[in-house]
């Protein structure tokens, strides 16, 4: 089949209110812009044109949307997964500062120090010590 045998139907078409007295002959015409009178009065566009569409542009169109809509629920879903992820790694890292917090708390209490002493000062008089007892250790020997 040559191009030329191939014939291109049209997928819309704009069919015009039909007259009283018609008899049976209608205006229908291919383009939207049709439907636009060209002057007040136009006598075969002045008045109202109801689309008709081919049924595979319904077809199409349904596929197209449902493709979109599936498209849209995966994206939702990996979002949502996401968000999921998201958050029990944020219960983790609470977690992990609560047990972290708990842990100086108690090394706190150990050596004596009240939990309002700030653990720089605790660390510097740590070292302090750490830093005598090896000197004393190194005289020692």
């Amino acid at each position: 089949m040559t191009d030329q045998d191939h014939i291109e139907w049209p997928r819309e078409i704009w069919m015009g209110e039909r007259e009283d007295h018609d008899q049976g002959v209608v205006t229908a015409v291919l383009s939207e812009h049709a439907t636009v009178a060209r002057w007040a009065g136009d006598p075969e566009r002045d008045r109202k044109f109801h689309r008709y569409v081919d049924a595979d542009i319904h077809e199409s169109a349904e596929q197209y949307y449902k493709a979109r809509i599936d498209a849209a629920e995966a994206e939702r879903d990996e979002a949502d997964r996401r968000a999921g992820a998201a958050e029990r790694k944020m219960e983790s890292l609470k977690d992990a500062a609560i047990r972290r917090n708990h842990w100086l708390q108690q090394a706190k209490q150990d050596r004596g120090y009240d939990n309002n002493v700030s653990f720089d000062v605790v660390w510097k008089e740590t070292c302090e010590k750490a830093d005598k007892a090896t000197a004393e250790e190194r005289e020692g020997t």
